[in-house]
């Protein structure tokens, strides 16, 4: 399902979905900086996203999912999706390798838009 927003591109509109929270730390820093992120911040963002993409963001429309990283400076990324499509996204995040916390899987780069 898709809505027009007000410069006339479709805004999608999730019926069943997975977010996705990547949390990356520097790994320059100490590794005792990394938190446990069950539940922080989760709810404001999955309240913001239901507000514009979600039908619903009740547990049996939509998954959640936390991972953690050691890259190159602080930051959170966060990915919306059909739910069919997270299997190939975790496959795609982590290299094609499989879920693996080895830094050699997935190169970082801040992004800056």
């Amino acid at each position: 399902m898709r809505r027009e927003g007000r410069r006339g591109l479709e805004i999608p509109a999730f019926k069943e979905a997975v977010v996705c929270f990547c949390h990356v730390y520097d790994k320059g820093k100490p590794e005792a900086r990394v938190r446990d992120h069950d539940n922080i911040e989760e709810k404001q963002v999955v309240d913001a996203l239901g507000t514009f993409f979600l039908e619903s963001d009740g547990g049996l429309y939509l998954d959640t999912y936390h991972t953690t990283v050691m890259g190159g400076g602080d930051w959170t990324e966060v990915f919306l999706m059909e739910r069919e499509r997270f299997g190939d996204w975790v496959k795609a995040f982590y290299g094609g390798n499989g879920v693996s916390k080895n830094e050699s899987f997935r190169r970082w780069e801040k992004s800056t838009g």
